[in-house]
């Protein structure tokens, strides 16, 4: 084995406060209001999805019919405290990437992190 990949979300990057925002935000839309949506049910549908292996957010968004749709904020992502630690020692003997499904912006933000220099291949879609 020459190349280790990492996925971004819950593997480098702590996600719980941006999807609790997040759906959060979905219920406090007028079309989440109407439906009698609150976060705790939205983020129980982003479950069962993936579970299901079906996109969380976009099966969410799909079954109850929202035109509009609560951002992603990733400045509330978190990195793992032990993160950095782990992929410099891995650096050592092999080299990184990243395949993910992330917004624009992963290579900043993993600049932002202190990482991006550790990663030979980003790719992200």
């Amino acid at each position: 084995m020459k190349v280790l990949f990492f996925d971004v979300g819950y593997t480098l990057v702590n996600e719980d406060a941006v999807w609790e925002k997040r759906c959060r935000e979905q219920a406090e839309m007028e079309e989440a209001k109407k439906l009698g949506l609150t976060a705790d049910d939205i983020y129980h549908e982003i479950e069962i999805a993936s579970v299901s292996r079906k996109p969380q957010y976009r099966t969410v968004v799909e079954k109850y019919g929202f035109k509009e749709v609560a951002p992603y904020r990733t400045e509330l992502e978190m990195l793992y405290e032990e993160a950095p630690d782990v992929i410099k020692a891995l650096t050592q003997k092999y080299e990184l990437g990243i395949i993910a499904n992330q917004l624009d912006g992963l290579k900043e933000r993993l600049e932002a992190f202190g990482l991006l220099q550790y990663f030979k291949y980003i790719v992200s879609s």
